[in-house]
Order: C-alpha cells, then sequence, then structure tokens
C-alpha cells in the first residue's frame, strides 16, 4: 500500500488565451521532467508532481511552489528542473536565484 504523500509540487500549467503572458507548455514540460526525474528514486511513492491553474505569476512564469515548505520559484527553465529537485525537493534547500522574493507578497 502507498504511504500518504509528504510533499507536494504545483507546478503551473495555466494557458491564457491572446498574448498575455503565461506558464502554459512550459510549465508543463517542467512538470514532466519533474515527474521523469522522480521516477528514478525511492522518494517517489511520497512526493507528487501536480499541474496547477494560475498560481499568480504570469509575468514571472513559469512559476511553482513546494509544500510543506511553501517555496515558490519563478523563471523556471527546463535547465533548472535537476536542481530543482536536488536541492529543494530532495534535501529541502533554497535555490535563492529562483525564489519569489517575499516582498512580493507583501504589496
Amino acid at each position: 500500500m502507498k504511504s500518504k504523500p509528504t510533499k507536494h509540487i504545483f507546478v503551473c500549467t495555466n494557458l491564457r488565451a491572446g498574448e498575455s503572458k503565461s506558464c502554459g507548455n512550459k510549465g508543463l514540460k517542467i512538470r514532466t521532467q519533474l515527474v521523469r526525474l522522480l521516477s528514478n528514486t525511492p522518494q517517489k511513492d511520497h512526493i507528487r508532481v501536480n499541474k496547477s491553474g494560475c498560481l499568480g505569476l504570469c509575468k514571472s512564469g513559469p512559476c511553482m511552489v513546494i509544500y510543506p515548505q511553501k517555496v515558490w520559484y519563478e523563471k523556471i527553465k527546463i535547465k533548472d528542473c535537476e536542481n530543482i529537485f536536488n536541492k529543494s525537493v530532495i534535501d529541502n534547500d533554497i535555490i535563492e536565484e529562483l525564489e519569489v522574493p517575499d516582498k512580493r507578497w507583501n504589496k
């Protein structure tokens, strides 16, 4: 029997119509890469990588959030996935250059 996940990663895959910036397909590719990385680890039954709707950071996407740590990342590129997975998902560390600054939430 699988155990209850202890960590959730939500990657925005929201696609806005028109020319508005959104995470959309880039977010979907990032999620796919994180799922691929997770599938090769013993933690695969304890971590979930989910698609999410809009996380409110469209202009600086693709973005994601990792719970229960409440770590928010923005401007993610495919090349960042392995670093995010190893440092943040597995080691519970923060990648400062990708982290959404607290001041963005205190407006």
